[in-house]
């Protein structure tokens, strides 16, 4: 039995699920009899300060990282992202348009290529921030085209019934 393992087990057990500890274990290559051999040795839950050898991280290997959970709804940092891009993308958008039309349509499509490669390159470091981010590039197009399609389809109605008379 590793005791590196067990020892980085029972450190981080209270505060990692054993599913993210098993996965950055398996991440910093250790194989999966020894992990489970570990697991077993310590309890499903892990449980308690280290009582051994091996401290926070195996010596031999690179540190696992953290499993943690990021609860991105409870996040003051995620909402911040996904209220605040479409309010100053279409507010700035909106703005623009009263200097010129083409600085507006720059701006927009600037805005919205910068949210993208944010989301995808912020995931790394403010995973919460970029997620909101991400979900509010969604809500600054998706809502324009979900008010023209309802708009639409509204004068198509009318339309479609007048034209029955």
């Amino acid at each position: 039995m590793n005791e590196d393992i067990v020892g980085y087990l029972q450190m981080h057990g209270e505060r990692y699920t054993p599913h993210a500890l098993r996965r950055r274990l398996s991440a910093a290559g250790f194989t999966a009899d020894e992990i489970e051999e570990a697991s077993a040795a310590v309890g499903e839950g892990g449980g308690g300060a280290a009582s051994g050898a091996g401290g926070s991280s195996p010596p031999s290997r690179p540190e696992p990282g953290d499993g943690r959970r990021v609860r991105l709804r409870s996040s003051p940092r995620f909402w911040a992202g996904l209220v605040g891009y479409p309010v100053i993308i279409i507010g700035g958008g909106v703005g623009l348009r009263a200097i010129s039309q083409d600085l507006a349509a720059i701006f927009l499509l600037g805005a919205i290529i910068g949210g993208i490669a944010f989301w995808g390159i912020g995931r790394e470091s403010d995973r919460p921030l970029a997620t909101g981010v991400g979900c509010g590039v969604l809500v600054a197009i998706g809502l324009p085209i979900i008010l023209i399609l309802g708009v639409l389809g509204s004068c198509l109605l009318t339309n479609l019934t007048n034209s029955g008379r």
